[in-house]
């Protein structure tokens, strides 16, 4: 029983010698290989630097934020720096996109729990005699 259990958890997760002899090793769900995940690393640095520079080259300007709907129109007192604005424009497109992928995950989650508990009790009962 302890084998199984190990055998399971070191093919769901991987194990630390995989990764020492470079094998192929999983980041969010997504197998990758040790050259797409530098890859990934330096497109991340990149677009954080990138957007360092847009905050040190606009962080003084500002923008005045308005709605107008025709029949109504809103707009606020102070004016917005425009990277406080693209941040929270980022962050909530991130959040919108990310929660909804969060939620099936553990969806998802539950299901293959509930599938190996179902997979445990067959095996169980194709054992026995009666």
């Amino acid at each position: 029983m302890h084998e199984a259990a190990t055998t399971v958890v070191a093919s769901r997760y991987g194990s630390g010698a995989s990764l020492a002899r470079g094998a192929p090793f999983s980041f969010l769900g997504f197998r990758m290989g040790r050259y797409l995940a530098i890859a990934a690393l330096l497109l991340f640095l990149v677009a954080v630097g990138v957007m360092a520079l847009f905050v040190v080259q606009n962080g003084a300007r500002t923008t005045q934020l308005s709605l107008d709907l025709g029949f109504a129109a809103w707009q606020l007192k102070e004016p917005v720096a425009v990277p406080a604005l693209f941040g929270a424009a980022f962050g909530s497109g991130l959040l919108l996109g990310v929660v909804p992928m969060w939620i099936r995950g553990l969806a998802r989650g539950r299901k293959l729990k509930q599938l190996e508990r179902q997979a445990a009790l067959s095996a169980g009962q194709s054992e026995r005699p009666w």
